[in-house]
């Protein structure tokens, strides 16, 4: 398959295991600043909840698993991306799609200590990408609890990130 392929049906497949409670709003054609969907949760009735996310995605011919068969392993995602992920004040999911096995997989970026000590270790060391692990748990459409969960977590991160901010140091 040809990358335009493979991102089709990334997109496919991710689409069609999201929750009917999960408005989509498809940033693809946008400017890429490397959010591919804006999220949010609604009512049964489509009410707007508040509750949003942003999803970057990437989809794959070859899921790279490692730790006996317990880690995704994805090297192929930008420190530039990663540092802007970093600086949003919304929860970022990054989601890989084995466009093979139709399998979505998802981990969190704000708050996450793998992905930014994976961040400062590449920046301090000039490198152009750097590496994210998923938990082989983390798959969709089984885990959205922990996929809710978690990103209710980031929230409280990020606003606790901003507070600190505004502190006197």
């Amino acid at each position: 398959m040809t990358s335009t392929q493979i991102r089709r049906r990334a997109d496919r497949i991710f689409q069609e295991i999201l929750l009917d409670d999960i408005a989509v709003h498809d940033q693809q054609n946008q400017e890429d600043c490397g959010i591919d969907y804006d999220m949010e949760v609604t009512t049964p009735e489509g009410k707007s909840t508040g509750f949003t996310f942003k999803v970057q995605q990437k989809g794959t011919e070859h899921l790279q698993v490692i730790q006996n068969g317990k880690v995704i392993s994805y090297n192929d995602i930008t420190v530039e991306k990663i540092a802007s992920y970093l600086r949003m004040d919304t929860p970022v999911i990054f989601v890989i799609v084995d466009v093979l096995k139709k399998s979505v997989y998802w981990v969190t970026i704000q708050g996450n200590p793998q992905v930014e000590d994976a961040y400062n270790d590449a920046a301090s060391n000039k490198r152009k990408k750097l590496t994210i692990h998923i938990p082989i748990q983390n798959i969709l459409p089984k885990t959205f609890d922990k996929l809710f969960q978690s990103i209710e977590q980031v929230r409280a991160h990020l606003v606790r990130k901003a507070v600190c901010s505004l502190s006197p140091q």
